[in-house]
């Protein structure tokens, strides 16, 4: 059970982000909820987000905790110096480019404070567009299709494409891996962690968007260089999963099969169909025959008509695309 105020450690990961990091620190020095830490964590910024977030520390010494940097060292080591920083009863993250809404963490709080079962929560996120503000909708029902959150045991609310952003997240501090992120991982360390912190507990939805996620070019999943390598970086982390976490296989298979075929579809997409068959065979190999056999009949038949709904990016596609998507991957 949580004491009647416990303290909240906000940890934010920043780096080159001066063009954002005041609304940033802005949007979580106005929350509803006063007890509060923030834990700004800089790999090793050159431009001045090193210099505006000393600023924000010395006018507000009791509230802002600074471990800042000297070199560029990657995302998972570099949170893990801001977790090490860490004096709070709960735990709450937001990307150095997203904002929080007013009462993200007082509604997160107040939720726990009702389900002591459980040992998190998560929520909707606003997507705008940096340069223009447009709102574009919220995250879940763009990219997988549904206004409603999943929510319960990771094994059953953890789907393969299953998208939901950091920002969103809270859990108690003691659930957390005292191994904090997995510095072996450039790419989806943030995976890894999240599963590892709930999979022994409830994880509970709030069906409201608390956050907003900015869309703009230096997002890490419109990065071109990171998209070729999240294939790989998604098996090696199902790999450690499976190696430390024997009991949770059967939902280490789903997003395995998951990654084949949405790797499949991809390289036929771009032409190269002894790869994409390959990869479909590998999808049967780990149990997802149905799910290889349906892919490869669907783009045997249809493929350029589906090769043209599932250009540009996720959010944009129509949304009947997306449930069937993830009726096929269950």
């Amino acid at each position: 059970m949580l004491s009647y105020s416990p303290k909240v450690s906000i940890v934010v990961g920043t780096y080159n982000q001066q063009a954002f990091i005041r609304e940033t620190v802005e949007s979580i020095l106005n929350q509803t909820y006063p007890h509060i830490e923030i834990i700004f964590a800089d790999d090793g910024s050159t431009d001045d987000t090193p210099r505006i977030l000393q600023e924000y520390a010395a006018r507000f010494p009791n509230k802002i905790k600074l471990a800042l940097g000297e070199k560029n060292i990657g995302i998972p080591g570099n949170i893990n110096r801001a977790l090490a920083l860490r004096t709070g009863e709960l735990t709450a993250w937001l990307d150095g480019d997203d904002l929080m809404l007013p009462q993200k963490i007082e509604k997160q709080v107040r939720l726990l404070q009702n389900h002591p079962e459980a040992i998190g929560c998560y929520h909707d996120a606003e997507v705008f567009e940096s340069t223009t503000g447009q709102v574009l909708g919220s995250l879940c029902k763009l990219y997988n299709g549904s206004s409603k959150l999943r929510q319960g045991k990771i094994q059953n609310c953890l789907k393969p494409r299953y998208f939901s952003i950091p920002s969103s997240f809270m859990s108690y501090s003691s659930a957390c891996p005292l191994h904090g992120f997995d510095e072996r991982l450039k790419y989806l360390s943030e995976l890894l962690f999240f599963i590892e912190v709930f999979r022994n507990g409830d994880l509970l939805a709030i069906d409201e968007p608390l956050v907003r996620y900015r869309r703009h070019s230096q997002n890490v999943t419109d990065d071109q260089a990171a998209k070729k390598l999240f294939h790989e970086y998604e098996l090696i982390v199902y790999s450690i999963l499976e190696a430390r976490y024997p009991e949770l296989y059967p939902l280490v298979k789903k997003l395995r099969i998951g990654c084949l075929l949405t790797e499949a579809v991809k390289w036929y997409r771009q032409g190269d169909y002894k790869r994409f068959r390959l990869l479909i065979r590998n999808t049967m190999r780990q149990g997802g025959f149905f799910q290889g056999l349906t892919v490869f009949l669907g783009l045997s038949i249809f493929g350029k008509y589906i090769s043209k709904l599932l250009s540009g990016q996720p959010y944009s596609r129509p949304n009947w695309i997306k449930k069937l998507s993830q009726q096929l991957l269950r």
